[in-house]
């Protein structure tokens, strides 16, 4: 019959049978330098919109699973935007990169987003990243920021 083989290789590992016998089974193991390419990173959780005010910031926060191999070395992640009106800012206290998220672990990322006081009220979808910043692998999504216009105080 065939032989059935069976690959690890993140772990460097291939099994396969060498012959069925009547009373037992024999298997033969390979070991070989496990190959460690490097996944894009799964966003388990965040938020998917955020309403503010103009001229005060939205909040985006997110947990993410580095699906990298075993036999990776921890990597770090760094948060992009890549579709910011303009005048919109990153605000320099938010927490963009993270630094030595082992491999099967999860890391945590967070930013507030400056909202110019010049904004339109409208509803903007943010495109944003989680990258590996060694590899360059990752995942996108969308987040949805509601603007409306600031309130105004016509008496205490």
């Amino acid at each position: 019959g065939e032989e059935e083989q069976y690959t690890l290789p993140s772990y460097g590992l291939t099994i396969g049978s060498v012959g069925p016998a009547t009373t037992s089974t024999s298997f033969h193991v390979d070991l070989h330098t496990p190959v460690c390419n490097s996944i894009k990173p799964h966003i388990y959780w965040a938020q998917n919109s955020s309403t503010v005010a103009v001229g005060d910031k939205a909040y985006l926060s997110l947990s993410f699973f580095n699906l990298d191999p075993v036999c990776a070395t921890p990597s770090s992640y760094i948060l992009e935007f890549t579709n910011l009106p303009d005048g919109w800012k990153i605000d320099p206290e938010s927490q963009m990169i993270t630094n030595n998220v082992s491999p099967r672990a999860f890391g945590y990322i967070w930013a507030y987003i400056a909202i110019p006081t010049t904004a339109v009220p409208d509803t903007y979808a943010l495109s944003y990243r989680i990258r590996n910043m060694t590899s360059g692998v990752f995942a996108e999504k969308f987040f949805k920021v509601g603007v409306f216009p600031k309130p105004k105080i016509v008496s205490i």
